[in-house]
């Protein structure tokens, strides 16, 4: 873990969980689906090698048992593209409504650390606006609430625009924000090149908030060149701040940087991965000797989200 770039914690952790489930459909239509769902699970979060700073409290194990009740409603509308994340593959993508609401609760005499009760909520919609545009919206929130312990919470929105301006070329816009309140002292929200900022290094900046906007123009070069890789380059902005919950916004510590990059994409991966390279350049100070930033990666920097993307914080 991290405060202002300087490390405070180091640990290892695993996390172990077993759950089983039963539901009810009460519509499962070709435009419509609702179902509710019950679900008994085990968690165990554990951490090992543990070296903290004089004023960084060491994390704790924590077990959860207990059972969590779901109900989902979706009204279903898909659109086929090509060239928005990948290169030659049609892809699916949601234009539907989704809703989902769910109440847990685990409690201290099956077993969990804490008397704990969790709430947590999902709502995703896109929007077509004509062939090859089309936006993307997501809201979530999860509230923890504990006996002996704060109350903590995650919220997040965001929303993503897509525009296949020509049949090779294609506009990529993201925008987000995240929230923790009173997080765990094994958690925080980083940003850096794995993170969004490509010009910065991989941990520089740590926080409770998070703000982000991305801005990428993919052209796809070649497809299926010899038949095992198809070729791309994108054109980028980034641009974000991060910030804890006792400091106020402070619009001078934004920080953004621009760049260039290629994609590959392996025509016979049966996912179609794709192979990003980034060369960025720092708009601001950074903590590091140079403001350009090389990295490779696999996945594009940002992609369409679903509610498992918020739970495990990609």
């Amino acid at each position: 873990l991290l405060t202002q770039g300087e490390r405070t914690s180091n640990f290892d952790v695993y996390h172990r969980t077993a759950s089983v489930f039963t539901g009810y459909a009460f519509t499962a239509t070709r435009k419509q689906r609702s179902a509710l769902t019950l679900t008994g699970s085990v968690d165990h979060t554990g951490f090992s090698n543990i070296e903290t700073s004089n004023y960084a409290d060491a994390p704790a194990d924590r077990v959860l048992k207990g059972a969590t009740l779901s109900y989902s409603f979706e009204r279903i509308n898909f659109i086929k593209e090509m060239h928005i994340t990948k290169f030659d593959r049609e892809e699916d993508f949601f234009m539907g409504v989704h809703h989902m609401i769910s109440y847990g609760m685990f409690p201290k005499n099956l077993g969990s650390t804490e008397e704990e009760k969790a709430f947590e909520y999902y709502f995703s919609r896109g929007l077509s606006i004509s062939p090859g545009q089309f936006a993307l919206f997501n809201i979530y929130s999860k509230n923890r609430f504990r006996e002996h312990l704060a109350t903590t919470g995650n919220q997040a929105v965001s929303t993503q625009y897509y525009n296949r301006i020509s049949k090779l070329q294609t506009l990529a816009a993201n925008l987000e924000f995240v929230k923790l309140i009173n997080p765990d002292n094994d958690s925080e929200l980083l940003l850096g090149s794995e993170t969004g900022l490509r010009g910065y290094s991989v941990r520089e900046f740590s926080g409770d908030k998070k703000l982000f906007f991305s801005l990428e123009d993919r052209v796809f070069f070649k497809d299926d060149l010899w038949k095992l890789v198809s070729v791309g380059g994108v054109l980028f902005f980034d641009s974000g701040m991060i910030w804890r919950e006792e400091e106020s916004v402070n619009l001078r510590e934004v920080r953004s940087d621009i760049g260039i990059g290629f994609r590959f994409g392996l025509t016979r991966s049966s996912a179609s991965e794709v192979i990003r390279v980034d060369l960025a350049y720092a708009l601001n100070k950074t903590a590091a000797d140079t403001r350009w930033v090389l990295s490779v990666k696999s996945g594009q920097i940002f992609k369409p989200k679903n509610i498992n993307d918020f739970r495990t914080g990609k």
